[in-house]
Order: structure tokens, then sequence, then C-alpha cells
């Protein structure tokens, strides 16, 4: 997207600042003292070798519950075999625990970040168009997002403050999510992981979208590349 805003320089820079900078210094506080420490790594390694010991017993124990027969002896083996799988998928639960509360405070303060940057700046420039799409986007997305809150004589390309913060959260910021999602080996990440996010949907329900217009979202959302 290449925007023509409509609040000057000084306001694009103000609202780019404001919604990037927080998160930005959190993921790289996190990547230098978080991500590279022995603890992290030695935990990371550990959920790694228990996902594999967690395929081997499931997959070894469904087989064997495969092969029993009916009756009460065949009964307490399969009963026996379920045990083994959920002991299993327990100890990696744990370990998985384990690792994500060395990085939950860092979410939750991503979080707030978000929420408190967006209820500052949606103050600031509510009602007002605050850039122009070089083409006109379809109706649904119109009415879902782009023209929402905006007087009715605005244009038909106009954005206004939430379109031009979700496009921030998911520019900017997408690039970093990806790029820390390859450095600690995780496969999902980028744009479509921070739009989907728990939350991203809780911070738009703040926001006033309804499930249906987070519905809709989804499905143009499923439509992108995958960054």
């Amino acid at each position: 997207f290449f925007l023509r805003m409509t609040t000057g320089l000084s306001s694009i820079a103000h609202i780019c600042f404001v919604l990037n900078i927080g998160p930005i210094l959190l993921e790289v506080y996190q990547y230098l003292y978080v991500y590279r420490t022995e603890e992290y790594q030695t935990g990371k390694e550990k959920n790694y070798r228990l996902k594999l010991s967690t395929d081997k017993v499931v997959a070894a124990a469904n087989a064997s519950i495969a092969k029993l027969g009916d009756g009460p002896a065949q009964a307490k083996a399969r009963g026996k075999q379920q045990v083994k799988i959920n002991q299993a998928k327990s100890a990696l639960a744990d370990g998985q625990a384990k690792l994500a509360a060395l990085t939950a405070k860092y979410k939750f303060a991503t979080f707030v970040i978000s929420v408190a940057a967006f209820w500052h700046l949606s103050s600031l420039y509510s009602g007002q168009v605050v850039a122009v799409l070089p083409f006109t986007p379809p109706l649904f997305v119109r009415s879902l997002l782009t023209l929402r809150s905006l007087p009715p004589s605005s244009a038909a390309s106009s954005l206004n403050f939430r379109s031009v913060f979700l496009l921030c959260n998911l520019g900017p910021k997408a690039v970093v999510n990806a790029t820390m999602a390859r450095i600690k080996g995780d496969e999902q990440g980028g744009m479509k992981a921070v739009f989907q996010s728990e939350q991203m949907k809780k911070l738009m329900k703040r926001m006033g979208y309804t499930e249906d217009d987070m519905e809709g979202m989804d499905e143009v959302m499923k439509m992108l590349p995958a960054m």
C-alpha cells in the first residue's frame, strides 16, 4: 500500500512512532535477554525432545489399542495405554507452559502498550480522514473497516484511524514478528499470525468490531499470501 496521508507529516510520524516503538523495543529486549539465555535455549531443546518422545509414545499406544479386541482384559489394557498417552501429553504441556512463562510478561506488556496506543491516537483522530488509498477498496471492506465512523461525504478511498492503526500494526510489526518467529524456530508468524492472534481479536472487540465483522476480516486474511 502506498497511502496518501491527509494529516500532515508530523501526524504520520506520531502515529507510526506510537504504534510501533514499544512493541519493537520489547521484541528486541526479549531477543537479547530471553531467547538468547541458557534457560530458554535449554527449555526449547528439552521441549523438542519431549515432542519427539510424545509422538512416539502416542503412536505406539494407539497401535497397541488398535490391536486389542473386546472384553474386560482388553478394556483394562486400553486404559493403561490411554494413561501412557495422557502422561506423555501432560509432560509436554508442562514443558511448553514453563517455556511460555518466560515470555508471558512481555507479551502482556505488548498487549497493554497496543491498547494504550490505540486509545491515545483514537481520541486524537476520531472522525477524521487520516489517509487515502490509491484505489477504491471493495464495498465489504469499506463497510467493515475503512469508512466506519467517517462523515458520509468522505471519499470511497478514505481511511479512518482504525484502518491506519491495523495497517501500521500489521506492517512494520509483521516484519519484526516474522523475523522473530524464524529466530525462535517457530513456523507460524508474520501478518496472519499477528492479525489472527487472541490479543488482536481482543483489541478489535475493544475497538467495537462484532464477531461477524471479525469473521469477514478472517476471510480477507485467508486470501492474503503468507508473510
